[in-house]
């Protein structure tokens, strides 16, 4: 799941859904398994008329049925983010698409109602399905916002509402409170502009994490019918949400209000990312470019962390390719192809120096492979990203180097040769191959000294069973287990997420780290079983 996506609401279902159907169950694969079924139609509800059977992928199972008159969230018996199970001999509810002259189900929106038993035309489900196309064929977009705010207000008003009544008022405000890209251009310009005028909107903006999952059903009821009020999302965050709306959906009409967001004199870093998303999304790709060569680096170097996060997510999608994720647009575009490889580096070291890193990169093994050096001494951060990237060529490179320091008496030149073990840290990093690193701590004292002078800088944390192992080794020399110590140091500190003075006492360190104080006193309080390295 992506972090843009939104659950359409149900009215979003049916508007963009092109056949809508009741259909049984006659025959299909059986335990489960994924396969043609052949389905019965008996009714078409929206669409062209169909063949009496049709066919689609689905497994025949026995499992629960949908839980009847409860349409906010789809079938909780999922294995994949959509129903596909169904039970021989029943009818269901289905929402279907035409791909390429061949019916399937509407399969783009995660967690949506789909596929649902069919309870009757009186169940809850078929009343709000057809009370939304006869909202949907009779008026236009925004008029249906009001046609559906009216709706609300009247069964709130209502002092004995009917319990299904109830229920799809609930479901209309779920609505109207999604400020998604789906939404009318107007309806999200008003909302935003409401809320940067501080009014309070009337059906506030929800969260896309509430379209995930299962809603707290008696807390939406209290609020939407004056018991108890549910927290209001901050103001700002809620303003930041419909303008990402507007950037990653269809909005052709929200051009100028965009532009007029980024032409205040300081304009916000996420309004600068939005525009940037909006720009490449409605075929002005150039333009968006612009927007980031020319604020880019002030933003990496002095953003918050979320206003790095937030513009830069919006950069690299620029250049999305949809047809071949492999040749991205600035790879298509010559002028572009020359800036970004360089551009993406420095905003990567940039990053990196500000330790604002999560769970992405602005580079990738495409923009690196641009900039690959002919020597990897002369660029060595380069080196290491590119080994972060799995790329087997520095690697072998590294390997290469370290046979010319096996062979050779390169004695105090060995520090000429942090840079191919560091490499070879890193690759252990992501394959977990601890054979030719052991190999290297047991053939010289040179590469034994430069690994256990590296690996504090180089081996991440949740591979630390070569740390322990290293530090549970029993030949070292005072050279050695000094140098060793230093990297344990660092490698708390790297756990710890905080810096240390190399100078200080390291007495100070002995507690925290169970192998610093085995090293500095020859026992270990507490210490899960773990074999030394052992060298012949």
């Amino acid at each position: 799941m992506t972090r843009d996506y939104v659950r359409p609401s149900n009215f979003e279902l049916v508007q963009f859904t092109d056949i809508i159907i009741v259909g049984k169950i006659i025959s299909g694969t059986v335990n489960g398994r994924m396969g043609s079924t052949k389905i019965e139609v008996e009714r078409v509800i929206k669409g062209h008329p169909l063949p009496k059977y049709i066919t689609l992928d689905l497994a025949i199972s026995k499992v629960p049925p949908s839980t009847r008159d409860q349409i906010y969230s789809s079938h909780p018996y999922n294995s994949a983010c959509n129903r596909y199970e169904v039970e021989k001999g029943h009818s269901y509810v289905f929402f279907m698409n035409e791909y390429k002259e061949k019916l399937g189900l509407y399969n783009n929106p995660a967690f949506s109602r789909i596929t649902e038993d069919y309870y009757g035309e009186g169940s809850l489900w078929m009343k709000a399905i057809n009370y939304y196309l006869d909202v949907q064929n009779s008026h236009s977009p925004m008029v249906q916002i009001d046609v559906l705010k009216e709706k609300f207000y009247a069964i709130q008003k209502e002092k004995n509402a009917a319990e299904h009544d109830q229920l799809l008022a609930v479901d209309i405000a779920t609505h109207l409170m999604s400020r998604s890209e789906y939404k009318p251009t107007q309806y999200l310009i008003d909302s935003y502009m409401a809320l940067d005028m501080g009014k309070e909107l009337g059906f506030r903006v929800s969260s896309p994490k509430t379209y995930h999952g299962n809603p707290h059903m008696e807390s939406m009821l209290e609020m939407l019918f004056g018991q108890k009020a549910l927290p209001i999302s901050e103001r700002k965050k809620e303003m930041e949400f419909i303008l990402w709306s507007l950037a990653n959906g269809k909005h052709p009409a929200a051009k100028d209000f965009m532009l007029k967001l980024i032409a205040k004199p300081k304009a916000e870093a996420v309004h600068l990312g939005a525009a940037v998303r909006y720009l490449s999304n409605h075929g002005q790709y150039r333009e968006a470019v612009e927007l980031v060569k020319m604020h880019g680096i002030n933003i990496a170097s002095h953003g918050t962390a979320h206003e790095v996060r937030e513009f830069f997510h919006a950069a690299l999608r620029i250049h999305d390719n949809k047809a071949d994720y492999k040749k991205p647009k600035w790879l298509q575009v010559e002028e572009v192809r020359a800036w970004w490889p360089r551009f993406a580096l420095t905003i990567e070291q940039i990053m990196t120096s500000r330790k604002m890193w999560s769970d992405w990169r602005v580079i990738s093994e495409l923009e690196l492979g641009e900039l690959r050096p002919k020597n990897y001494r002369e660029y060595p951060d380069l080196a290491y990203l590119l080994v972060d990237e799995y790329d087997d060529e520095v690697v072998d490179w590294a390997k290469q180097e370290i046979k010319q320091l096996l062979a050779d008496e390169v004695g105090t030149h060995k520090e000429d040769y942090a840079l191919p073990i560091g490499i070879i840290l890193r690759d252990y990093n992501n394959y977990n191959k601890k054979d030719y690193v052991e190999d290297l701590f047991c053939r010289s004292k040179d590469t034994r000294y430069l690994l256990l002078k590296n690996i504090g800088y180089h081996v991440d944390t949740y591979t630390d069973d070569l740390v322990r192992q290293f530090a549970l080794f029993k030949g070292y020399d005072e050279e050695e287990k000094n140098t060793l110590i230093k990297s344990l140091i660092r490698f708390e500190a790297k756990e710890e997420d905080s810096a240390v003075d190399l100078n200080e006492d390291l007495d100070r360190y002995s507690q925290p780290y169970d192998f610093i104080y085995y090293l500095m006193h020859g026992t270990i309080p507490k210490l899960k079983k773990l074999k030394p390295i052992q060298c012949d």
